[in-house]
């Protein structure tokens, strides 16, 4: 009807004002002319969500459901509020039954990240968060969200991507500004830390008490000196391709498979697509890796005094 309309702008410009008390004035007043309107309940929800009246909120959403059994709106604002309230658990019963209406959901996914960082299921939050963001790459609230959880986790270079592009989605993101500085920080100090040497500082004792003397073993020419160089510098950069691949791909790959085998029965379906780009992602590691342990078994010939004695 045309007064409906009327009245269902009045509410909605009320709670862009946030004048939440008289928002829901208007809404309840809709839903006694009309008890099925879906709209003015979201709206009364909505109203209660944001006033802290969750118990009204909750009371507003679950007709939603009942009345758009279908739709998802109605479970996934029931996990907002769920969550709001600390109650993970039933959080994620709704947005499950959300998810199982609109599977492309990047709300559900978002909201079912944060149910699962409030249960400290860390690993669980990060592929929520990576799910939303897979279908809405633009939400600037889940690229930091995951970078809080990547620093919470040490991964500093992950979280310092996701800050900048929080920061790149909303210049001026004031939480996602001070995430970055602190995470920066924090690789400052692991770079300082580092400082002394690329692999860190090492203590040898395959002697100690054997009674073997250093001395013993032949001196290194210059020409072997650079092949071992040479050598440790390839193992240590491809190390380092490895290290990227695991802290992206297969990190990322891993937790997708994770999150599907998680889900209740009605989201099997996502598993076999998971399962298979962690497989594609793990056979472009394996030659990866078996090429590493050649050259690290290399190496180590290269300075064993055995092998340089024909021993």
């Amino acid at each position: 009807m045309p007064e409906n309309d009327e009245r269902l702008k009045d509410g909605r410009r009320l709670l862009r004002a946030g004048d939440f008390a008289a928002a829901a004035d208007v809404f309840r007043g809709i839903i006694a002319d009309n008890p099925d309107d879906v709209t003015a309940h979201e709206g009364l929800g909505t109203a209660g969500f944001q006033a802290g009246d969750y118990a009204a909120a909750i009371d507003a959403f679950q007709k939603v459901t009942r009345l758009s059994p279908k739709e998802a709106r109605g479970y996934i604002n029931l996990g907002a509020v769920y969550n709001r309230m600390g109650d993970f658990r039933n959080a994620l019963d709704a947005l499950r039954r959300g998810l199982q209406r609109e599977r492309t959901s990047s709300e559900a996914y978002y909201n079912m990240g944060v149910a699962h960082k409030g249960l400290n299921q860390l690993s669980l939050a990060v592929s929520a968060y990576r799910e939303a963001l897979r279908h809405a790459p633009d939400m600037p609230e889940a690229h930091l969200n995951l970078a809080n959880l990547c620093r919470d986790m040490n991964n500093l270079k992950q979280a310092e991507l996701h800050y900048l592009k929080a920061l790149e989605l909303r210049p001026g993101f004031e939480r996602a500004q001070r995430g970055l500085e602190q995470t920066r920080t924090r690789l400052e100090q692991q770079e300082q830390q580092q400082a002394g040497s690329p692999f860190g500082r090492l203590v040898d004792d395959t002697d100690a008490g054997k009674g073997v003397s250093t001395a013993a073993r032949p001196p290194l020419s210059d020409e072997m000196r650079e092949l071992i160089n040479v050598a440790a510098l390839d193992c240590a950069g491809l190390a380092r391709t490895l290290a990227r691949h695991l802290s992206a791909d297969f990190e990322a790959k891993l937790h997708s498979l994770t999150f599907a085998v998680t889900q209740r029965s009605e989201q099997r379906p996502m598993i076999a697509d998971a399962h298979e780009e962690f497989r594609d992602t793990l056979a472009t590691l394996v030659p990866l890796f078996q090429d590493l342990s050649d050259r690290v078994h290399r190496l180590r010939d290269a300075t064993n005094p055995k092998s340089q004695d024909g021993g």
